[in-house]
This record gives C-alpha cells, structure tokens and sequence, in this order.
C-alpha cells in the first residue's frame, strides 16, 4: 500500500513533529518518507501560459487537436457497446 498524505502545518520552536494518520493505515512495520519544503502557496507559481506552443509548429491549434482526440475516443467507445 502507498498512501500519499499532504499535510500543512506551522512548526513549533521545539520541532517536534506529531503525526496521527488515518484509520486506514495498517498496523505493523511501515516506510514513512518526509519532504520538507517551505510553504509552496507563499511561493510564485511560474508563469505557464502559452509555454507549450515553444514545443509545438506555430499553426498548431491546440483546441481542434483536443477536439479530435474526443471524438475518436467517443467514436471507440461506441464501438465498444
């Protein structure tokens, strides 16, 4: 079982970090990783508009590409009933 679970927390001066976890965490031995980061909602998010196009030929149109991979999806999902 992998179980990811975020918490967000103030640190106390002493350090000491106590962690109670959900009921659905089995008894016995476990394998615990920890990542400290600092408060990531107080970081700037990059700007990430139009960055895809740069990976893409400048007439590439993103919406009626997405457009056409919908309705070959639902085109073989059809197919399937």
């Amino acid at each position: 079982m992998v179980k990811t679970i975020t918490l967000h927390l103030d640190m106390p001066d002493d350090r000491m970090l106590h962690i109670s976890l959900p009921p659905d965490v089995p008894e016995g031995p476990l394998e615990v990783v920890l990542v400290i980061a600092s408060d990531i909602s107080r970081q700037p998010i990059p700007d990430l508009v139009n960055r895809w196009q740069s990976y893409f030929p400048p007439d590439f149109d993103l919406d009626s590409s997405l457009q056409e991979i919908r309705h070959e999806w639902e085109k073989e999902w059809l197919e399937d009933e």
